[in-house]
């Protein structure tokens, strides 16, 4: 499942109904909707105004308009407006949410699973950014990034190579900057230690998901002091403490209420408080956020994704603790409890999921 592919769908049926009744010309060749950045412009906008030009006979704020005017029919949308010269930005109503939440934890772990390689083979090439410098093979950042990008690509239908070619001839190619330094605090510092000093002196999480957090083509400092830390101030900590947190959430309500799997046990009302939309919005860009980072051959982009989902997971949690209204446990509504648990079942599929592609684990405790 792809939410966003089947929202540019509405999309796509929009400009034909418009072409089939002749209020414009041609349909525009590029259709693409995209996380809204701003507070108050909705959950997601589309540019289709813009990057069509005039090819389709209409100005652009008109065609936006009657783009808007069509979509205004849908019932997954709660409301489209548009802005600026040809922004429409489309807020996704509370029903299209349940369903969207529901058909992602069917899909269990396949959500985000794709097509997209077609059964190809793959090569990751890795390209020094100091051409002086040869590239070893058994470079620890090396290894790390090209393990974590063919995972992504086996998720989305390729099958990767795991030898690496070192001469960047590959699909997916890596500007690898060779400076790895651990530092043990106490004015100790070593530069370019092995894989396997690194991973005995942080752990291998630690020392994965703190090379993959970082773009490949900037050098990179492990803090052993920080990426052992149980706090929130370590970002490993942080994203597996999440799922620790959802697996604790979900168990608790599967004690006090079972049996609220179903969505036919879920009130959509949940879906509509904003701190809720925004862990489903970033939900949804998970099969995208895939695809960005095994396009670019920068994990990062990914790992920080995952860091972000724990981000908004943990912020609702903690707005819950003073605002009874939205606490995830709630054995007086049986319903609003169901969506929520749900949400919470979703936030922990995508961080068990993602983490795995970087080759991390996702515990269900943290003590």
């Amino acid at each position: 499942m792809d939410f966003l592919a089947d929202l540019e769908g509405h999309l796509r049926e929009a400009a034909a109904a418009l072409l089939a009744e002749g209020a414009i010309s041609a349909k525009p060749k590029e259709i693409r909707v995209e996380q809204s950045r701003e507070d108050g412009r909705g959950d997601f906008t589309s540019a289709i105004a813009l990057a069509s030009g005039n090819e389709t006979g209409l100005e652009r704020r008109l065609f936006a308009e009657a783009m808007a005017a069509k979509l205004r029919g849908n019932l997954d949308f709660a409301e489209i407006d548009v802005a600026g010269p040809g922004f429409l930005n489309l807020t996704i109503a509370p029903q299209a949410w349940g369903t969207m939440l529901a058909t992602m934890l069917a899909e269990d772990r396949n959500y985000g699973r794709g097509q997209w390689g077609e059964g190809r083979e793959a090569d990751i090439g890795f390209l020094s950014v100091d051409e002086a410098v040869p590239l070893r093979s058994g470079h620890a950042r090396g290894a790390v990034i090209g393990d974590a990008l063919a995972n992504m690509l086996d998720f989305r239908g390729f099958r990767a190579s795991r030898s690496y070619r070192l001469n960047g001839g590959g699909v997916v190619t890596v500007r690898l900057e060779q400076s790895v330094r651990l530092d043990r605090g106490g004015n100790t510092s070593e530069a370019n230690p092995s894989l396997a000093e690194l991973k005995s002196a942080i752990g291998e999480d630690a020392t994965r998901l703190g090379i993959l957090m970082e773009q490949s083509s900037v050098p990179v400092t492990l803090d052993a002091a920080l990426l052992t830390d149980l706090s929130h101030a370590n970002p490993i900590f942080h994203m597996q403490y999440a799922h620790a947190r959802c697996c604790a959430i979900r168990q608790k309500g599967d004690t006090a209420l079972p049996g609220l799997t179903e969505p036919a046990s879920w009130d959509p009302r949940a879906f509509a408080d904003e701190g809720a939309r925004l862990i489903l919005r970033l939900l949804t860009l998970y099969p995208r956020k895939i695809d960005h980072a095994a396009r670019r051959g920068e994990a990062h982009w990914l790992a920080r994704y995952l860091y972000d989902l724990a981000s908004v997971l943990h912020a609702q949690y903690y707005r819950s603790l003073t605002a009874p209204h939205l606490r995830f446990i709630r054995v007086d509504d049986r319903l609003l409890m169901g969506a929520r648990l749900a949400l919470v079942r979703g936030v922990e599929a995508v961080l068990k999921s993602g983490l795995a592609l970087l080759g991390a684990c996702a515990p269900d405790e943290i003590r």
